[in-house]
């Protein structure tokens, strides 16, 4: 069973950080998921998917290292998404080991690693296959296309970022920026 004063703020803290995150407030988002790494160390991941469907501490990890990416600092940012890809396996939850993968080849687009992401996204989306991971499907359908347009410049590869866009739309994924209010 959970402690549930920790239980609680390392959900606070995962949420507070990806509310900065998502305001692009970096640094204080960073400060929060730090404070739920620390938190949450202890507690197992598949006790948190359990009792609220996500796991905090791998939420944190692989948010850290987006952030690391954003900020310029590739190297550890492929250091925690990584870890975040690592603390999945073997958990038997797809969706978490979707969204840690999508997110660490994410941050290998961003380091310009295109075989890596291409591998990655490619095995992702095999891991989507089902009805029930579309949007990190969609996701990795669309940075399959990317990284092997930089690697084979073929339209091709276009068609194939076109599709994951089209399946994004399909199943009302977006992203919603409202100018000003960050």
């Amino acid at each position: 069973m959970l402690n549930a004063s920790a239980e609680n703020r390392a959900l606070a803290f995962r949420a507070l950080g990806s509310t900065l995150m998502n305001r692009a407030e970096f640094v204080k988002a960073e400060e929060a998921f730090d404070a739920c790494l620390v938190v949450a160390a202890h507690l197992p991941p598949a006790t948190w998917i359990k009792a609220h469907g996500e796991a905090p501490l791998i939420v944190a990890e692989q948010y850290k290292g987006f952030i690391c990416a954003a900020r310029g600092r590739l190297d550890e940012a492929i250091r925690h998404t990584r870890a975040a890809v690592e603390r999945t396996e073997g958990m038997g939850h797809p969706i978490t080991q979707a969204f840690a993968r999508a997110i660490h080849a994410h941050v290998l687009m961003m380091r310009r690693d295109y075989e890596d992401c291409l591998e990655l996204s490619e095995a992702t989306s095999k891991l989507c296959a089902g009805p029930w991971v579309v949007f990190w499907s969609a996701h990795s359908q669309i940075l399959e296309g990317v990284a092997a347009a930089y690697i084979q410049g073929s339209e091709r590869s276009l068609e194939r970022t076109e599709n994951g866009l089209q399946n994004w739309i399909a199943n009302d994924a977006s992203f919603t920026f409202r100018p000003g209010r960050h």
